[in-house]
């Protein structure tokens, strides 16, 4: 299988006035149905509408009952205001030349705001991946804009490397990576549900090791989740090689100090909810790389346990998985595995982000199960 990492939509909320704002009280006795859809619907479409869902879970009820109907409605798989505010501007086909000198072949992905299609270069004959923004809005630019400064400055044999940028005639840009072959480690997990101790271990170091040199290089991923996460194969039957993809979301510290200010000051949410660290679930200010360790032991944890350290179906629920803080250990729910690695995983998992391991010793940790005994 090839493939190639396509967009993932991110998840944006923010707390505060809305003037079109829906009622969640109106939602919740609007009973099923025609209504509900387009209740849901405005939901997905609406940032501060999901916002107020959110606060309404935090402090209307903060129990143990099954959420309502109006509570079920932030969901994991958001829209974003960038994309309600984008066109579509681009229509390609096969056997389109773009950039001069990339002939297209076929769509290897798609997402909610981009397209990846697999491109042979016609001097050299070699196929890349090409990425396209499939809709123009300023924010999705600049994300864009984002992914392609970081993932060329990342020198590192296990992200992937942007190895040109181009643009098209109305102005759709485009990025052009590897094409790789094999299957994300969420195709990976869908199939086999569980994987071995000592797979995770190999898998998990390559993975850390690439966002360790992030984090060198003041880069904060903020969206790790196994779809990101690639197990790339060759033809020889050779172990895979774990890449890590889309910088889409990454936060340069040093150079995104006024955009993090913004989002702090609006209560914004960017990531992932399902693999969100909690102080990014509850939009605190301030987070910072122990997010993404955060999310490495989360799917670290899917990996060996089968299933997700926060319970939920929803962004409501999660954030009260999160408010409670309940994580079953990972040595009681797969009791084979190494007593260093279940503590590891563990570890980085603590809902502070100051009880967290530090990246460098999971490093060490997973490094010392990786050797030859």
């Amino acid at each position: 299988m090839e493939y190639f990492a396509s967009f993932t939509p991110i998840t944006s909320f923010q707390v505060g006035a809305h003037s079109g704002a829906l009622s969640i009280d109106g939602a919740s006795e609007s009973g099923s149905g025609d209504r509900m859809e387009a209740v849901r619907a405005h939901i997905d479409d609406c940032e501060a509408c999901r916002s107020l869902v959110v606060a309404y879970v935090l402090l209307a009820d903060g129990g143990d009952s099954e959420p309502s109907d109006a509570t079920r409605m932030a969901s994991t798989v958001p829209s974003d205001q960038a994309v309600r505010e984008a066109r579509t501007v681009t229509n390609l086909s096969a056997g389109d030349v773009v950039g001069d000198r990339y002939v297209l072949e076929r769509v290897v992905g798609e997402g909610g705001m981009g397209v990846v299609w697999a491109a042979r270069e016609y001097a050299s004959g070699a196929t890349f991946a090409i990425k396209f923004l499939k809709a123009e809005s300023t924010e999705l630019c600049r994300r864009f804009d984002r992914e392609a400064r970081i993932a060329s400055s990342l020198r590192h044999p296990n992200v992937l490397e942007v190895r040109a940028a181009l643009s098209l005639p109305d102005g759709t840009p485009g990025l052009v990576m590897d094409l790789l072959r094999g299957r994300s480690l969420a195709a990976e997990l869908s199939r086999r549900y569980r994987l071995p101790g000592e797979e995770v271990v190999a898998y998990f170091l390559t993975l850390v090791s690439a966002v360790r040199a992030a984090h060198a290089l003041g880069v904060v991923h903020r969206d790790l989740k196994p779809s990101n996460v690639f197990l790339a194969t060759e033809r020889d039957g050779s172990p895979p090689v774990v890449m890590l993809l889309d910088f889409g979301l990454a936060k340069l510290v040093a150079v995104d100090e006024a955009a993090a200010e913004k989002l702090t000051r609006t209560g914004a949410v960017l990531g992932t909810p399902a693999y969100m660290a909690p102080e990014q679930l509850f939009g605190e200010p301030g987070v910072d790389g122990r997010a993404d360790v955060w999310a490495i032991g989360a799917m670290a944890y899917e990996c060996l346990a089968g299933r997700r350290p926060l319970e939920g179906k929803s962004y409501a629920q999660l954030v009260r998985s999160a408010t409670r803080g309940a994580i079953a250990r990972t040595a009681d729910i797969v009791p084979d595995i190494s007593p260093l690695l279940a503590s590891t995983v563990d570890g980085m998992l603590a809902i502070d982000p100051a009880a967290r391991l530090p990246l460098a010793e999971v490093h060490a940790r997973l490094d010392e199960l990786h050797a030859p005994s």
